[in-house]
């Protein structure tokens, strides 16, 4: 008669002084990132003449609608270069969330934002240590999260300036909805890109490589003896 042993569990990722400092180093090191590279573009790099040198609590009006020439300081249309046809700065104060969407909802994205740490938190917490690949997603998603939710708080708005593509347009004279003739027309930030990655990943992550219940992991067939 032979009898199955249980496999053993790997412990939480919340007892796990590895899983932690790993999750901890690579939020720290993406949100850093973030920030910095927000400071550079809207304070060391842009003239003093394009931005304001130290951009003021914005205050929203009634409709929503920022004039970004009048509180900015910004020069609608002028860029800087990094990779010709690749990347380039374009600096832009977004009332919104990723990607410039609902805007005018600064304190929902606010509280949203809060309640989304702690979910992350939580999650992270839950999840077990040998679990990497979800605890880069989380890192991510929380770095994007809290680097936005800085801009937000301080400034009222998020500071966009990384526009991919620019001077290439659409083929066979196409536009989008709204008339931009640009093959991507939106600005973002690194925080945006670093909420997009880690919630694909995520996804993928559970989706793809869904682990399978103690049941059916512990349990095995009784074998009687012959």
């Amino acid at each position: 008669m032979t009898t199955g042993e249980p496999t053993s569990v790997p412990s939480l990722a919340s007892r796990s002084a590895f899983a932690i400092t790993r999750f901890t180093l690579i939020f720290a090191i993406l949100l850093t990132f973030d920030l910095a590279l927000k400071s550079w573009a809207f304070k060391g790099y842009a003239p003093a003449s394009d931005i304001h040198p130290n951009p003021p609590r914005l205050t929203l009006p009634s409709d929503g609608n920022l004039n970004l020439e009048t509180a900015t300081n910004i020069k609608p249309g002028e860029e800087k270069n990094l990779i010709p046809n690749v990347l380039s700065l374009r600096l832009l104060y977004n009332p919104g969330a990723v990607f410039g969407l609902g805007k005018g909802g600064r304190w929902i994205f606010v509280v949203a934002t809060c309640i989304a740490t702690i979910i992350i938190i939580v999650f992270f917490c839950k999840s077990r240590a040998n679990q990497w690949v979800t605890h880069i997603a989380l890192a991510c998603v929380l770095a994007g999260a809290l680097g936005n939710l800085y801009d937000r708080i301080v400034y009222a708005v998020v500071r966009d300036m990384l526009f991919l593509f620019p001077g290439v347009d659409l083929p066979f004279d196409l536009a989008w909805p709204n008339g931009q003739t640009a093959v991507y027309p939106w600005i973002f930030n690194p925080a945006d890109v670093f909420l997009l990655v880690g919630i694909f990943f995520i996804f993928f992550r559970h989706l793809l490589f869904a682990e399978p219940t103690p049941s059916s992991t512990n349990k095995q067939p009784s074998q009687n003896p012959t």
